[in-house]
């Protein structure tokens, strides 16, 4: 007897493009091994993908695998896509002050806030894990790349002068300071 192997079926499918098929295979696989979180994460995200309802779907992903990053931040965008934003940004924060070093966490959070318009305070968290780890570098300049992008020039100045004190001539602070 040949076991078909659904996840990988739907994996291939949404390499493909085949967002239909993936979606069936994947939904096969997470009935197959309700408790593989592999799969609920992978069809959690293709519904998300396809632009159907997907909170439900990430809940039981997240529930399998409560410290994933990704599955995370990918949770926290449908949250927002489903007009949760504030369910959103409170997982966001609650997750970033248990990991203040989660770059990609923070990034997030900033997006979610220019997006609903809070951007005055859109970079808050980088500025809270600064204070509460100021020895990380790569927070910092992940900081600086932020307020760049956002042209928020002066704060991006001072925030490379900041670190400039704090740690001296360096090589990542000379290219954010062009």
């Amino acid at each position: 007897m040949m076991v078909i192997d659904w996840l990988q079926i739907g994996l291939a499918q949404r390499d493909l493009q085949d967002m239909e098929g993936a979606l069936e295979a994947l939904e096969r696989a997470v009935t197959a091994n309700p408790t593989n979180p592999i799969a609920a994460f992978a069809y959690a995200q293709v519904r998300f993908e396809t632009g159907r309802d997907t909170v439900a779907a990430f809940e039981r992903a997240l529930h399998l695998d409560p410290a994933n990053p990704q599955l995370i931040r990918t949770y926290t965008a449908a949250l927002a896509a489903e007009g949760e934003a504030e369910r959103a940004q409170s997982i966001l924060l609650d997750t970033l002050a248990q990991h203040p070093q989660w770059l990609d966490g923070h990034k997030s959070l900033a997006t979610l806030r220019v997006a609903i318009g809070a951007r005055e305070s859109f970079d808050e968290s980088y500025r809270r894990a600064i204070a509460a780890l100021p020895d990380s570098l790569s927070l910092r300049l992940a900081h600086i790349h932020l307020l760049s992008t956002a042209r928020a020039w002066e704060a991006a100045r001072a925030s490379v002068e900041a670190a400039r004190q704090a740690f001296g001539p360096s090589r990542g602070l000379e290219v954010a300071r062009v």
